[in-house]
C-alpha cells in the first residue's frame, strides 16, 4: 500500500476535467487517500464522484441556501455532510418552500429553519414522493414536519397521500376543504386503511371532511362496520348533480339516496333545469313533493314523466312559480302511474315539436274526458303524425301548441279540438289513395314519362336503372343501354280496375331484373377484380413486385451521412387488423366516401379500435332513425360517417373503457344516452384538462401516462355513479 501525494491527487483531478475550485476544497478536507491494486479511493462531502451525481440545478440550489433559510454556509455543510444526494435534493426543496413562505415575513413571525434539518434527518431514503409533497402541496414546514412523522420513509404511504391531498384541495369550494382538514386525515386511528382504499370513502370525505367530528364519526362508523359505501355514494351523487343554492335548500339527499337511480336522478336533473324554485315562497311543500317525486321514479314511469318535463314550457301564461304547481305534477305523475289511458296521452300530446303547459291544465283534461276518448285520441294523434301527411301533422302541433291565452280559454280550446274533424279517424283506404297520389305527382316531375302510365310503369324503369348502375360499378366497361320500350308493363286497368270502384288496389310488385351471369360475358369485353381481400390485395403486390424488380430503396439524411432505409411493409398481424376494419367500412361507407377515408382507416387501425367499430356505426345509425322520427333531421348538421372516423382515431388505452361504456349505456327506454359527437365531445373535455395538467407539472413532480388514465377512470366512475352499471353480456 503507498500513500498518494498531492501532486498526483492534482493529476487525477486534471484528467477527470475537475476545475480548480473542486481541487481546493478536495486539499483543504480531510482526506485519507490509499491506494489498493493501483486504485485511488476519496472521503469526504465534495469529493469527485459525488459531484458527478449531483446537477447543475441542486448545486445552484445549495449554493444559494444560506441566503433562503438565513443560515451559514458552514451550518449547511455540517448538516449536510454524509447525506445521499437525494436527501440534499429534498433540502433543496425544503429551503425553496421555507423561502416561499417566509419571503416579506417579520423575523419573530418566521418560522424555525431547523425544521429543514429535522425534516431530512427523519426521511432516510427520500423519493420523487417526497419531493411532491413538499412543491406540490405547498404546505409550510410545520405541516410537512407533521406530515413526515406519520408517514416517515414508506413512498407507497407518501404516494396515497400526494393523491388524496390533490383530490380533496380540488374540490368544489362550496365544501370548504381547508388544507388542516387535510392533513387530519392523518390523525385518525385508520389512516392507513382511509389511504389505501380512498374512493370508498371519498364521498363522505369531500362532503363532511370541514365539519369539526367528521373523522371522529367516521372512526366510530369504520370500528362498528356501520359505514355503508353505496349510500354515501348515492347521497354525495345527489348533490352533486343539483349544485345551484335554491335547489340545495329543496334536497334532502339521505331520505332520497336509497331510492337513487338513474332514471330518479335523470328526473332531478330536469327539475333543476325546468323548475327551479329559486322563487317559490313555499319551499317546504315544493321539497315534499320533489322528494315523492323522487322516490317514487322507476323505469316504468320514467319515460312519460321525463317527455312531459322535457317540453315544460315556461311562458304561455303558465305560473312555474305558483304554490300549487308542484301539487298538480305529483298528482299528474301518480295519475299517469294509475291509470295507462292517461299516460299514454300524456306521451303522446307530449310532442317533441311542441311545448306543454301547465299540469293543472292537463288534470282538467283527464278527469273530464273519458279514457275511450283519450285512447281514440293518442292513436289517432300517432296515425296523422306518420301516414296524414305534413298538413295534418302541422294541425296537429298546432293543436298541442295551442296560442297564448288564459288556462280556462286554452282547456276550451282543447275540448273542441277534440271532436274537430281533423281528428276523426279517416278512412284507411282512402288514406292509402291519397298517399300514392302524393307519391305519383312526386315521380312525374323525377321521371320524364307520361302521366297515362301507371307507378308500376316508373317503378320498373327506376329498377333497370339500378341493374344498370350496378353493373356498371362491377365490370370495367358498361353494359348495352336497357331500351324503356323493351319493358313489359302492366295495363293501367289491371292495377286499378274499374273507375267506379271506390277500392284502391295496391301496384303489384315487379319482378327484379334477371341477374347477369358473368360465365357467359365476353373475357374480351368484361374483367372483374380477382382480389376481394384488403390483405390478399398487398400479399398479391408485395410478392409480384418482389419477382420483377428489387425494393425501393430511399435514401435518408441521418447525422450528416446518407442511409439506404427500405420501405417497412406492414405486418402479418397488422394486415389482419387492416382487413377486419375494411370489411366493416365496405358495409357501411359509400362507394366515394370509402375511397377517401380507407387509407387513413387503415392507418389508425388497431385490434381495439377495430372492436369498436360496429358498435359506433350502429350508434350513428340509431341516431339519425330517432332524429327522423322526430322530424329534427338535417343530413349536414347530424352524426356522420366523418364522426364515426374521428371517434376511431381517439380511441386510445387509457380512454377505452370509457369510450365502451359511453357507447353502450341506454336510457330507461332502450335509447342510447350519448351519441357519438357527446363521446368526443366528452374526450375533448378530458384531454384539455389533461393538457393543463401537464403545464403545471414540474420536473420533479412530473405528469406522467398513469395520471391521465387515472383522470379518465374518474370520469368513468362518476358516469357509472350516476347511470349505473352495464348489464353483463349473457353467455352463448
Amino acid at each position: 500500500m503507498k500513500v498518494v501525494n498531492q501532486q498526483q491527487i492534482y493529476q487525477n483531478y486534471h484528467n477527470n476535467n475537475l476545475n480548480s475550485q473542486s481541487v481546493r476544497n478536495n486539499r483543504a478536507g480531510v482526506m485519507h487517500n490509499t491506494m489498493a491494486s493501483d486504485t485511488v479511493s476519496f472521503n469526504g462531502l465534495f469529493t469527485p464522484n459525488k459531484m458527478r451525481k449531483m446537477d447543475g440545478w441542486l448545486k445552484d440550489a445549495l449554493k444559494f441556501a444560506p441566503a433562503k433559510i438565513d443560515r451559514s454556509e458552514r451550518t449547511i455543510k455540517r448538516e449536510l455532510d454524509g447525506k445521499s444526494v437525494m436527501q440534499k435534493r429534498l433540502f433543496a426543496e425544503l429551503a425553496e418552500n421555507y423561502n416561499r413562505h417566509n419571503f416579506g415575513v417579520a423575523q419573530d413571525k418566521k418560522e424555525n429553519a431547523d425544521l429543514i434539518f429535522a425534516v431530512v434527518n427523519k426521511v432516510k431514503k427520500p423519493t420523487k414522493e417526497h419531493l411532491r409533497l413538499v412543491n406540490s402541496t405547498q404546505m409550510n414546514m410545520s405541516d410537512i414536519s407533521k406530515c413526515v412523522d406519520k408517514l416517515g420513509d414508506s413512498s407507497k404511504k407518501v404516494e396515497q397521500f400526494n393523491n388524496v391531498y390533490r383530490d380533496l384541495i380540488n374540490a368544489p369550494t362550496d365544501y370548504n376543504i381547508s388544507k388542516k382538514s387535510i392533513i387530519g386525515i392523518l390523525d385518525s386511528e385508520n389512516s392507513d386503511k382511509i389511504l389505501k382504499d380512498y374512493q370508498t370513502y371519498r364521498p363522505y370525505l369531500r362532503m363532511h371532511l370541514s365539519e369539526k367530528d367528521c373523522m371522529k364519526n367516521l372512526d366510530e362508523q369504520i370500528v362498528n362496520g356501520t359505514y355503508d359505501a353505496k349510500l354515501q355514494k348515492n347521497i354525495y351523487g345527489i348533490k352533486k348533480l343539483v349544485r345551484g343554492e335554491s335547489m340545495q335548500e329543496v334536497i334532502d339527499a339521505e331520505k332520497m339516496a336509497p331510492f337513487a337511480s338513474p332514471e330518479s336522478n335523470a328526473i332531478l336533473v330536469r327539475f333543476a333545469d325546468k323548475l327551479s324554485p329559486m322563487h317559490v315562497e313555499d319551499k317546504s311543500n315544493y321539497k315534499k313533493n320533489l322528494i315523492d317525486i323522487y322516490t317514487t321514479t322507476n323505469k316504468k314511469n320514467f319515460e312519460a314523466r321525463a317527455k312531459y318535463l322535457d317540453t315544460y314550457m315556461r311562458g304561455y301564461g303558465v305560473d312555474r312559480y305558483k304554490p300549487d304547481e308542484m301539487d298538480n305534477i305529483a298528482t299528474l305523475f301518480n295519475k299517469m302511474d294509475e291509470d295507462k289511458s292517461a299516460k299514454k296521452f300524456i306521451e303522446h300530446i307530449s310532442l317533441e315539436k311542441t311545448n306543454t303547459v301547465g299540469a293543472g291544465e292537463y288534470l282538467k283534461l283527464i278527469d273530464n274526458i273519458s279514457p275511450k276518448r283519450r285512447e281514440a285520441y293518442a292513436d289517432n294523434i300517432t296515425y296523422i303524425m306518420t301516414t296524414g301527411g305534413q298538413d295534418a301533422a302541422d294541425k296537429a302541433v298546432r293543436f298541442a301548441n295551442i296560442n297564448p291565452g288564459t288556462a280556462e280559454g286554452r282547456v276550451a280550446k282543447r275540448f273542441k279540438n277534440f271532436v274537430a274533424n281533423i281528428f276523426k279517424p279517416e278512412n284507411k283506404e282512402q288514406a292509402e289513395i291519397k298517399s300514392h297520389r302524393r307519391a305519383l305527382k312526386g315521380l312525374y316531375k323525377t321521371i320524364n314519362i307520361p302521366e297515362s302510365e301507371s307507378l308500376a310503369a316508373k317503378q320498373a324503369v327506376k329498377a333497370t336503372e339500378k341493374v344498370e348502375t350496378a353493373a356498371k360499378s362491377e365490370m370495367t366497361q358498361t353494359l348495352p343501354a336497357i331500351r324503356r320500350d323493351a319493358i313489359n308493363l302492366p295495363k293501367m286497368e289491371e292495377l286499378i280496375g274499374s273507375k267506379n270502384k271506390i277500392k284502391f288496389v295496391i301496384p303489384a310488385p315487379i319482378e327484379a331484373a334477371p341477374k347477369v351471369d358473368s360465365n357467359k360475358l365476353p373475357a374480351q369485353v368484361y374483367s372483374f377484380p380477382a382480389i376481394n381481400s384488403l390483405e390478399k390485395a398487398v400479399k398479391a403486390t408485395s410478392v409480384e413486385a418482389s419477382k420483377t424488380e428489387p425494393a425501393k430503396e430511399t435514401k435518408v439524411l441521418r447525422r450528416g451521412i446518407f442511409a439506404n432505409k427500405v420501405a417497412k411493409q406492414p405486418s402479418a398481424k397488422k394486415l389482419a387488423v387492416i382487413s377486419d376494419v375494411n370489411n366493416i367500412i365496405e358495409k357501411k361507407l359509400g362507394k366515394n366516401t370509402y375511397a377517401d377515408q380507407s387509407k387513413v382507416y387503415a392507418n389508425n387501425a388497431t385490434k381495439m379500435r377495430a372492436g369498436m367499430l360496429p358498435e359506433i356505426f350502429a350508434s350513428i345509425k340509431e341516431t339519425r332513425a330517432q332524429k327522423r322520427a322526430a322530424g329534427t333531421f338535417n343530413k349536414h348538421k347530424s352524426e356522420s360517417n366523418a364522426d364515426a372516423l374521428e371517434l376511431f382515431q381517439k380511441i386510445k388505452g387509457n380512454n377505452k373503457r370509457l369510450v365502451n361504456y359511453m357507447l353502450k349505456v341506454r336510457n330507461a327506454d332502450g335509447t342510447r344516452m350519448y351519441t357519438v359527437r357527446d363521446i368526443i365531445g366528452k374526450i375533448n373535455e378530458t384531454e384539455a384538462t389533461i393538457r393543463t395538467a401537464k403545464k403545471s407539472a414540474t420536473k420533479d413532480a412530473p405528469f406522467m401516462a398513469k395520471d391521465a388514465k387515472a383522470l379518465y377512470n374518474n370520469v368513468l366512475e362518476e358516469q357509472v355513479s350516476q347511470h349505473g352499471a352495464l348489464p353483463r353480456a349473457k353467455k352463448a
